[in-house]
C-alpha cells in the first residue's frame, strides 16, 4: 500500500537547511494499523504530510498502491489525496457554525457527491459511530471524544483507502483518548481500514499493530 525508500525532506531555515527526514525507508500493508512515535520535531508529522500528498519529498522514492508518486504535480497529488486519502487532527478541524452531519458531508461536496447521497452515508457513519441522535446537533456541544468521532466520520466520508491520525488523542483525557483508539481498532478490524497514526503516547500506540520509532529524522532501529 504505501512504501518509502530513502526519503529525505529538507526545509530552509535561517539561511540554511534544516534536514526533517534522512532516508526514510519503511513498508504498510493493505489493512495494517501501524503507529508512528518518537519526540517533537523527530519527523513524524512530516512523514504524515508525505504519506497524505500534503507535502513533497526533496529525494528517494513514494510508491503508493504500485504507483511511484515521488513526482507528481500537485494536481495529481490533491487528487490522490482527496479520494485515497482521509485526515484525522488533534484539533478536531470542526467548522463551529456546522452541525455535526454538516461537518460530515464537506468533503464529499468537495467531490460533487450528490448532497442526499452524502447525507445517507453520513447517516450511515454517524450510527455506526453511535452518534446518530446528535446529527443536527451543533459541533459546539459536544465532548471531546465525541467531537473526535466526527473528526473520523468526516475522514470517511469519500471512502479513503488510508486513514492519516496526527495524534488524534492530544486534546482528550486518557478515557477518551482510549476510547477513540478502540474506535481506530475497530475500523481498522471490521472496515480493513488502513491506518497510519502519529502519537507520542507509547501506550496508546502498542494498541495498533506495529509502532515505527522515528528519532533525528531517522527510524530507530535500536528500539
Amino acid at each position: 500500500m504505501i512504501r518509502f525508500e530513502k526519503i529525505t525532506k529538507n526545509y530552509p531555515f535561517k539561511g540554511g537547511i534544516y534536514q526533517a527526514l534522512r532516508g526514510i525507508s519503511f513498508e504498510i500493508a493493505q489493512g495494517e494499523f501501524v503507529s508512528i512515535v518518537g519526540p517533537s520535531g523527530c519527523g513524524k508529522t512530516t512523514i504524515l504530510n508525505i504519506v497524505g500528498f500534503l507535502d513533497v519529498l526533496t529525494s528517494g522514492k513514494y510508491f503508493f498502491k504500485g504507483m511511484d508518486v515521488s513526482g507528481f504535480s500537485d494536481y495529481k497529488r490533491t487528487t490522490l489525496r482527496r479520494k485515497e486519502i482521509g485526515f484525522v487532527f488533534q484539533s478536531f478541524n470542526l467548522l463551529p457554525r456546522l452541525t455535526t452531519i454538516e461537518n460530515i458531508i464537506l468533503p464529499a461536496l468537495y467531490l460533487n457527491t450528490e448532497r442526499k447521497s452524502a447525507i445517507s452515508k453520513a447517516t450511515q457513519l454517524l450510527e455506526w459511530s453511535g452518534l446518530k441522535d446528535k446529527s443536527k446537533t451543533s459541533v459546539l456541544s459536544l465532548s471531546g471524544g465525541e467531537k473526535q468521532r466526527v473528526a473520523i466520520a468526516r475522514a470517511l466520508i469519500n471512502s479513503p483507502s488510508v486513514l492519516l491520525a496526527d495524534e488524534p488523542t492530544g486534546n482528550l483525557d486518557s478515557k477518551n483518548a482510549t476510547e477513540i483508539i478502540n474506535f481506530l481498532k475497530e475500523l481498522n478490524k471490521n472496515k480493513k481500514m488502513t491506518i497510519l497514526m502519529v502519537t507520542h503516547d507509547m501506550s496508546l500506540s502498542k494498541l495498533s499493530d506495529r509502532v515505527i520509532k522515528i528519532k533525528d529524522g531517522n527510524i530507530d532501529e535500536n528500539n
